[in-house]
């Protein structure tokens, strides 16, 4: 979490200074959005995602946000924490808006590879 936060804070630092130096421009990133095999188009669909699965939850927007990310990267993604904190229901909304098969395991500290 503490990576996670410096990482943050590094993303949020180098674009304060691009800003600052203002060597931003807005063509650039149409430039961007309007590239062959560019990822923009899907930018709504992503977004949109976000909101079904993160619906009617509390504050829980930053593990969807990571549980989408996850998806798309095609990565395996681990939520620890305390039973009643929606980890399982993250999986369940997610396989049901993709069509695909959600599991779960359990792990203790008596689990054994199989």
């Amino acid at each position: 979490n503490k990576e996670v936060e410096e990482s943050i804070n590094a993303v949020r630092c180098a674009v304060k200074e691009i800003r600052e130096k203002s060597t931003w421009q807005k063509t650039i990133l149409e430039d961007e959005k309007n590239a062959k095999g560019s990822c923009w188009k899907f930018h709504s669909e992503i977004i949109n995602t976000i909101k079904r699965v993160n619906e009617n939850l509390v504050e829980r927007e930053e593990e969807v946000q990571l549980l989408v990310l996850s998806m798309l990267a095609e990565e395996h993604i681990l939520f620890l924490g305390p039973p009643g904190t929606a980890k399982s229901e993250l999986g369940r909304r997610l396989s049901q808006l993709c069509g695909g098969l959600f599991f779960q395991r359990l792990l203790t500290r008596f689990t054994t590879p199989e």
